[in-house]
């Protein structure tokens, strides 16, 4: 038997008659069916009778607020007063937030009616605890990533960001006006393309690479200024470069070596 229900867009239809409901089918093996459900569900899934006791669950023995048999007034009062609210008969949303023991969870409950039989609810409920720390982490990234712009974008020195095959990933405000060049007319491309117009005559970023450590060079531009380098590979856990880069300035003097520049 395969059974495919998308939970999240349910919505409870009362019967017409007293034959008619949400189980009309005669000869359909609902108890089966809700076997079934429970036994291949992804998440929590509990039938809650109209007392507001758990009559069916497919929660791990340690989740003891999910169990058969518990009262929901008792461990999950929340749920229960949504729970209750969905028997009411009345439109309601089916979805609704719960918070236990320091974690969150979403609930969608969808009421279910067969002839002769008081309502029973239909709970799936979803731990979203990690997703939101992944949401809360995200954030935090962001907020660096920020900063970090913010550090690099002003800074007098020219830095370089390139990846391991010499592309140019990313240069500051400083670089533009020594090299006398836009960032978009060389993000995206190879250090070898720009040594190969004319646009500097030697790139530390392809010295770097190919030597993999430190590298100091002195570059001149189209426009015959000479800059000091700084290249400084990055490398990833396999031991590979990740970044190579250097540091410019305008003078002959290397001031203050930063990774992962040109």
């Amino acid at each position: 038997m395969q059974i495919c229900i998308n939970y999240k867009n349910m919505k409870p239809t009362k019967p017409k008659s007293a034959t008619t409901g949400a189980f009309p089918q005669a000869g359909v093996d609902w108890p089966g069916c809700m076997t079934a459900i429970l036994e291949t569900a992804p998440h929590r899934v509990i039938l809650v009778d109209a007392g507001g006791i758990i009559d069916r669950s497919n929660a791990a023995p340690e989740e003891e607020a999910f169990q058969a048999g518990v009262r929901l007034s008792d461990t999950l009062p929340d749920l229960w007063a949504h729970v209750k609210r969905q028997l009411s008969g009345k439109p309601q949303p089916n979805e609704t937030t719960l918070h236990m023991d320091g974690n969150t969870f979403r609930a969608w409950v969808v009421p279910l009616y067969e002839p002769d039989h008081e309502p029973v609810a239909l709970c799936v409920i979803e731990n979203h605890s990690e997703l939101e720390k992944m949401v809360s982490q995200m954030q935090a990234f962001k907020e660096f990533n920020e900063e970090l712009d913010a550090i690099i974008n002003s800074s007098d020195d020219g830095l370089w960001v390139c990846d391991a095959r010499g592309k140019v990933l990313r240069i500051n405000a400083a670089s533009e006006r020594m090299n006398m060049v836009h960032a978009a007319d060389v993000i995206g491309r190879s250090m070898e393309e720009l040594v190969e117009e004319g646009l500097i005559d030697r790139s530390v970023t392809i010295e770097v690479i190919q030597k993999r450590c430190r590298q100091n060079i002195i570059q001149r531009t189209r426009s015959g200024r000479k800059l000091v380098l700084t290249g400084t590979p990055v490398f990833n856990n396999a031991g590979q470069i990740a970044r190579g880069g250097g540091q410019r300035t305008g003078h002959h003097r290397n001031r203050h070596p930063v990774p992962r520049t040109r």
